[in-house]
């Protein structure tokens, strides 16, 4: 025979229902926020795409930032950070300067680096 239920506490081996249901959502949405990128994101990651305009190089990893070296390479500095909800997913030269292809949710866009080398401006 099992123990009677007792208000607020949980039989042994069972969790309750508030708190599974809180852990359902909050898995839910994590998976859902990394939809749109998935794996495309890890590879832009560990790619480290690096192009040069003008002798300063510039770097995206993956992320929203965007690296920029007036050494060559030897130190780094962030040019720009876009925020978390942004996934920079490439970066190459065209027509003399650089190109970022970005990603919002399950959109993409590209951003022109200004010529002044201070900005990035939609393409």
């Amino acid at each position: 025979m099992s123990a009677p239920n007792r208000p607020g506490v949980p039989r042994r081996g069972s969790m309750p229902r508030r708190a599974f249901l809180k852990g359902v959502g909050l898995v839910a949405v994590a998976a859902t926020l990394r939809l749109p990128f998935g794996a495309l994101d890890a590879a832009a990651r560990s790619s480290g795409t690096t192009v040069t305009v003008n002798g300063t190089s510039y770097r995206v990893d993956g992320s929203g930032f965007v690296y920029v070296s007036r050494d060559g390479g030897d130190t780094w500095q962030v040019h720009v950070n876009l925020g978390p909800m942004y996934s920079v997913q490439s970066i190459r030269k065209e027509r003399g300067t650089a190109s970022l292809d970005v990603a919002y949710s399950a959109h993409r866009f590209g951003l022109v680096l200004s010529p002044d080398q201070r900005s990035w401006r939609t393409a």
